[in-house]
């Protein structure tokens, strides 16, 4: 008796385990540059809902860092944006941008 207990118990819990593995993954991002603002975009190429969390930094041609944040559901074949605005794109336009997300499906 203590046997079937034994292995229904770790039965119960190798497939619990195992079914809420979540697995978190780098997605690249492409950053787009106007001297006002960068737009840096994650696209999901899945065909389930993932979400994620993104992470844009830019630096503007006075050396300024700007940053900016995204953390969200992104759906499939969309696409998620984050964006950041210089605070004056006449005297002092946006230069560089990198962005990175991570996702967990």
């Amino acid at each position: 008796m203590n046997k079937i207990v034994l292995v229904l118990a770790l039965g119960m819990f190798s497939t619990a385990s195992f079914s809420q593995v979540r697995r978190w993954f780098h997605t690249p991002m492409n950053c787009y540059i106007s001297g006002s603002v960068a737009r840096c975009q994650a696209t999901n190429y899945r065909h389930r809902p993932i979400y994620c969390e993104a992470q844009a930094s830019a630096v503007t041609s006075y050396g300024y860092r700007l940053n900016g944040f995204f953390r969200g559901w992104v759906q499939p074949r969309q696409s998620a944006f984050v964006f950041i605005r210089a605070n004056n794109p006449y005297r002092d336009p946006i230069v560089r941008a990198r962005a990175s997300a991570r996702c967990l499906y």
